[in-house]
């Protein structure tokens, strides 16, 4: 219709998922507003603001539904996945990922695109697919990884388990598009069992099937190949972050944990020399730093995004920034800590025992921008995705091709 001023109502009937726009005069000129319809059984959320946001979108999975949100709170994308998907991410493609079916033998990532058409399905190879992360390589191969349970039993006697017990191996495969294995690394004969320490009591040998038929010894949580082709883990079990060659398959470097041999001396960290708990999300930065999301499980303490300077020819890891969240008292699990190159933080706060968390941001000096808290929980992981790599247009075509009017 015409431009009408004035107090109205107009009725537009919407489906879930369609949208509709309508134009407003500002003294500037015009501004474009589009409403879309959510679905009945969305979760709910709760958005406070305290400054601008750093990114233009964040995307997280709550049960169902892998959504895209913006600056202000409001969800512009998403999709619904009745096989429990999580670990969602926007990849370098063009494509969003996320696994789905996960914990069973079809667990899998798909790649979709906004109109949600699915691209390509990826698994590991010969064993079953986990779902804590997929990375996207710049030859266009993927990493993934999986629980892989070892060919011979174990002695867990010293340890206070069985003299003949399962266990499961950390492994990251990386996987050609069409589904061939090209290279991996498995955690057998790299990390010994004494590098579990006091998780084999906190947690692993109460829990002797929870990621296949084995004791979760290391607990994978995180893998990707860094700007120097090396892969970088988090294994939860051992308190510990490692960065492996990819060629001769030795670790260069651990961080935390049990000391070993390969173990970096931590500068300046307040929690002393071995200063995670339960940690996951370690990731390298341009600027050569390492970040990681640290539970402070069996620490007795909350949860950190923290920063590290590493020095690998003086065997230092020294301690640079760290934020924290007092809405995030603990976190058994889950959690995911990421800065931009601005140095802007986007924090999931994990969760699991102590409930639900919510994801924040923070500007480079410490401000918090905000907040969002889940009525049904927590999310395992939020991604951001920097201002000018998906435009809202891309996201409104693809959602009005799901659901047209």
């Amino acid at each position: 219709q015409g431009a009408r001023k004035g107090e109205f109502t107009t009725g537009v009937p919407l489906q879930a998922g369609q949208r509709f726009s309508f134009v407003r005069a500002t003294g500037a000129g015009q501004a474009t507003h589009h409403v879309r319809c959510l679905p009945a059984d969305f979760p709910e959320w709760t958005y406070e603001k305290f400054a601008p946001a750093q990114q233009q979108w964040y995307i997280v999975v709550l049960g169902q539904y892998v959504i895209v949100i913006d600056g202000n709170g409001v969800p512009v994308w998403w999709f619904d996945d009745p096989g429990s998907p999580a670990d969602a991410k926007f990849l370098e493609n063009g494509t969003f990922a996320w696994v789905t079916d996960r914990g069973t033998p079809m667990a899998r990532y798909e790649m979709r695109i906004p109109n949600g058409s699915l691209v390509r399905e990826m698994k590991t190879v010969g064993t079953m697919t986990d779902g804590h992360d997929l990375q996207l390589l710049a030859n266009g191969n993927y990493l993934l990884m999986s629980y892989k349970q070892r060919a011979t039993t174990v002695d867990l006697t010293p340890y206070g388990g069985p003299n003949s017990a399962n266990v499961l191996d950390a492994e990251v495969q990386e996987v050609t598009p069409g589904g061939a294995e090209v290279w991996s690394w498995n955690s057998a004969g790299y990390v010994g069992l004494e590098e579990t320490g006091h998780w084999f009591d906190d947690f692993v040998l109460a829990n002797p099937t929870q990621f296949g038929p084995g004791y979760d010894i290391v607990h994978i949580n995180s893998a990707e190949v860094t700007s120097d082709n090396s892969l970088l883990i988090s294994m939860r079990h051992t308190d510990g972050v490692f960065n492996i060659d990819r060629t001769t398959k030795e670790i260069n470097w651990k961080l935390g944990g049990t000391p070993t041999p390969e173990s970096l001396t931590v500068i300046g960290d307040p929690f002393g020399a071995n200063p995670f708990g339960g940690q996951h999300d370690a990731r390298m930065n341009p600027d050569g730093t390492l970040t990681v999301f640290d539970n402070g499980e069996t620490r007795n303490r909350p949860p950190r995004a923290v920063r590290y300077e590493i020095d690998e020819s003086a065997g230092t890891a020294t301690y640079m920034e760290s934020v924290n969240e007092s809405a995030a008292p603990g976190a058994f699990c889950c959690g995911s800590a990421r800065r931009s190159d601005a140095g802007s933080w986007v924090v999931s706060w994990g969760g699991g025992a102590t409930g639900g968390h919510p994801v924040s941001e923070f500007a480079a000096d410490g401000t918090r921008t905000f907040r969002i808290t889940f009525e049904i929980g927590f999310t395992y992981r939020a991604h951001p995705v920097p201002f000018g790599e998906l435009g809202a247009a891309t996201l409104r075509n693809g959602m009005d091709a799901q659901h047209p009017r």
